[in-house]
């Protein structure tokens, strides 16, 4: 039944509830850890700025020239914007460092609040204003108020290199820098400033650009809407806001620029093209005119053929216009001194696919423009795009030929109409027919000079009227409170830090443990007899061996482990027997074997037993060394049995009923001497006279008198160390027992730790806290965590 229990023991997995045990065991170190770790996150959190989140939703919409529509899923029109795009635009540092330089975001106003730097920005109580030198340098300066007109100065130097001292406010004062306006604000009159230290520092936006590129956040609210979300994390949540407002500011002043490009070059070709059908149609005029006086034309003729022709002309007059139109088109784009200009849009041909075509190559050719602003030449994206708008202006080019030609074909349908008419009104003179050409022609381009006025009346109020994109359509003002650090979290965390950091090392350290500390780790590996747990003192060290050793009223733990032992003892019997001779052995020396032998002794004492404890440690005579036993002892009788030993017994003079025989002077051949039957003699003469002998015996392993010894016990009880031998050697323990090469082998650990109580069977084994219940007053850990 023993080895069943056991081998269940073996399969179970550590028990939650005793490793808790054994955790709060160590509570001191957790407790000191848990201060040492929270007050690091308490001084983190207060060393900490605050950190504030400004947000601003905008809509995005399409203004741009030649712009089409798009149809949603829904059915719905909606502007066609990549929003990609705008995102990279708004986020893209040349327009950030823009923005840094409108909103004065690169001038710092800083001070110190107990253990943190707060940023002031406009709640400082000055401003500082910048008026020569450029933003290309760091400057950093403290200033202190003075009263109501002045102000202390510390580490800024005027153009001659002296430190200055004071500034009167409201003045220009002359830098190394160049020329700074120190003015007050309204809250300079606040008293919270005497005293205080203002720190003031301009950065360079160049090298601050990417300290709040990396704080700003530019996302897409939903996917089918041109709905932007701006969020910016700053030391203040004014700066922030200030800043993505004037983001919004600069992204529409860049959309302004680039649509005001295109109408530029759409109104330089339009100018272009009236000028020419200007000077065209004057000629035509002239030649007309000239035509009608030199030849009398039947006015009756002209006005027949006209109404017959009419729709014929019509038809002919408007798809002329459109292939005139068409015709500069082309001409503008073959034309090499155009290949860098941006293309005109929206001039009113049949179709909307050239229009979307030409619209895409501005956008196009306006991103180019910008990357090569920013990096050159050399950058391969802009080699890309360069080949990408040659290939899509050729695409243009050939779509207008198509185009060209199919209106060819419609105009020369259209003439061939006209010309049947024209036969039908034989006789007409060749010069009148030629005049009506002239007309017809005269009367295209007057329709194609009107047009071209009115796109440029419109094209010129688009300039006039031209807004941006961004709008704001939301603020957020949640921002106002500090988004980081939170104290009670930080905090709360670095207890949690302080826990649980000692409480691994303490689990990793127990896990990596492998030496014996507690009876389940016997119990678990051998299947001998196990009699007690003989806890350990701590003040043992500083006491002698009777100072150290139980008392016959003792209430204390160890009293209470040998009262323990000696029940247990009473019911290893044979054949109703009680053992009388007890030996005690071990593996290695430092055991304890003397001192539970004294004490397993007195405690049967105690209970009116007459005990005789023995050293036959004749090797190290540690029991007689402690006792200062008499020199007259075991080795005497061994060398001349003829000795009386009841004359060499010596009484102890603290405990009635005990006695000790010492293990006598050094002999030189120890194992030879154990081997005499002198030693089985002396045993016997003594049993009758005695009712325990318990025999102090030597380790096992070191030398071999233990086991010549083993031959007087009646029992051997195996006393381990805890935290002194190797879990691994239980196995030889194990195999000592189940060979009976030691005479009815028990099991005794001595030493055993309170704190390893937690971590094993503890409380419901042994004596565990059970020692001195009803007389030990519990202290206040056992009293809050008592199961």
């Amino acid at each position: 039944m023993k080895k069943e229990t056991r081998a269940v023991r073996e399969k179970e997995d550590v028990n939650l509830l005793d490793l808790a045990y054994y955790l709060l065991s160590k509570w001191y170190w957790l407790l000191l850890s848990a201060l040492i770790f929270g007050a690091i996150a308490w001084y983190k959190v207060e060393k900490s700025p605050y950190i504030y989140s400004s947000t601003i939703t905008v809509t995005i919409k399409d203004t741009s020239v030649g712009a089409t529509m798009g149809i949603s899923p829904s059915g719905r029109t909606y502007n066609r914007i990549n929003i990609a795009n705008e995102i990279l635009q708004l986020k893209s540092k040349t327009l950030l460092k823009r923005a840094i330089q409108l909103s004065g975001a690169n001038v710092f106003y800083q001070m110190d609040e107990n253990l943190r730097t707060l940023e002031l920005y406009r709640n400082a109580p000055v401003t500082v204003a910048f008026i020569d030198e450029p933003a290309t340098s760091a400057i950093n300066f403290n200033l202190e108020t003075l009263n109501d007109k002045k102000v202390r100065i510390n580490g800024l130097k005027d153009e001659k290199g002296t430190l200055i001292s004071s500034v009167t406010l409201g003045d220009t004062i002359k830098t190394e820098f160049g020329r700074l306006l120190i003015s007050s604000n309204v809250s300079y009159s606040n008293p919270m400033w005497a005293g205080k230290q203002i720190k003031i520092t301009r950065f360079n936006p160049e090298n601050i650009v990417d300290a709040f590129h990396s704080r700003l956040n530019v996302e897409q609210k939903e996917t089918t809407a041109s709905v932007l979300q701006l969020s910016m994390v700053d030391f203040s949540y004014r700066r922030a806001n200030d800043l993505l407002h004037a983001l919004i500011d600069c992204y529409n002043e860049e959309v302004i620029k680039t649509k005001r490009a295109t109408m530029d070059a759409t109104a330089e070709f339009i100018n272009d093209r009236i000028a020419v059908i200007g000077a065209e149609l004057g000629d035509m005029e002239a030649h007309i005119d000239n035509a009608k006086r030199s030849n009398l034309m039947a006015e009756q003729s002209m006005e027949m053929y006209m109404q017959e022709s009419q729709r014929n002309n019509s038809a002919a007059t408007e798809l002329e216009s459109q292939l005139k139109i068409l015709n500069y088109l082309r001409s503008y784009l073959m034309n090499p001194k155009n290949n860098q200009s941006l293309l005109p849009v929206d001039l009113g041909l049949e179709g909307n696919e050239l229009s979307t075509q030409i619209a895409q190559y501005n956008s196009m050719k306006l991103r180019m423009d910008k990357l090569l602003e920013e990096s050159g030449e050399s950058n391969p994206v802009v080699t890309e795009m360069r080949n990408s708008l040659s290939t899509q202006k050729q695409n243009i080019l050939i779509f207008a030929n198509n185009m060209a030609s199919s209106l060819q074909n419609r105009v020369t349908d259209a003439r061939s109409s006209g010309m049947n008419m024209a036969g039908r009104v034989h006789g007409i003179a060749t010069n009148e027919a030629s005049i009506l050409g002239s007309e017809r022609q005269q009367k295209i381009k007057e329709a194609l000079y009107t047009y071209l006025l009115n796109k440029r009346e419109t094209n010129a109020v688009e300039q006039v009227t031209a807004d941006g994109s961004a709008r704001i359509i939301d603020i957020s003002t949640e921002g106002e409170w500090p988004i980081a650090p939170n104290k009670k979290t930080t905090v709360f965390l670095g207890v949690l830090i302080g826990l649980f950091l000692p409480s691994v090392f303490f689990i990793i350290k127990e896990l990596l443990d492998n030496r014996v500390h507690t009876r389940k780790d016997i119990e678990e590996r051998t299947t001998a007899p196990f009699l007690s747990e003989i806890p350990f003192d701590k003040t043992a060290k500083k006491k002698t061996l009777q100072e150290a050793s139980i008392k016959i009223d003792g209430t204390d733990m160890l009293t209470e482990a040998f009262r323990l032992l000696r029940s247990n003892l009473s019911f290893m019997t044979r054949n109703g027997t009680p053992p009388k001779v007890i030996t005690l052995t071990s593996f290695h020396e430092s055991a304890g074997k003397s001192f539970v032998a004294y004490n397993l002794g007195k405690s049967l004492a105690f209970a009116k037993k007459k005990v005789l404890l023995i050293d036959l440690d004749i090797r190290k005579r540690t029991l007689t060394r402690l006792l200062k036993l008499q020199k007259l002892g075991a080795t005497d009788f061994l060398v001349n049995p003829s000795y009386n030993p009841l004359t060499m017994v010596e009484k102890a003079p603290d405990c009635e009923g005990l006695y000790f025989l010492s293990a006598g002077p050094l002999a030189p051949n120890p194992a030879e001497l154990l081997l005499e039957n002198s030693l089985d003699k002396l045993i016997e003469e003594l049993r009758s006279e005695f009712d325990y002998i318990i025999v102090d015996n030597v380790p096992l392993v070191s030398v071999a008198d233990a086991s010549i010894t083993n031959r007087i016990a009646d029992m051997t009880l195996f006393v381990i160390r805890a935290g002194m031998i190797d879990k691994r050697l239980l196995t030889e323990v194990e195999l000592l027992y189940k060979s009976a090469k030691l005479v009815r082998m028990a099991l005794i650990l001595n030493g055993s730790s309170l704190s390893k109580k937690g971590y094993g069977y503890g409380y419901g084994y042994g004596y565990g806290y059970g020692y001195s219940y009803g007389n030990r007053k519990k202290g206040l850990l056992a009293r809050l965590f008592k199961r």
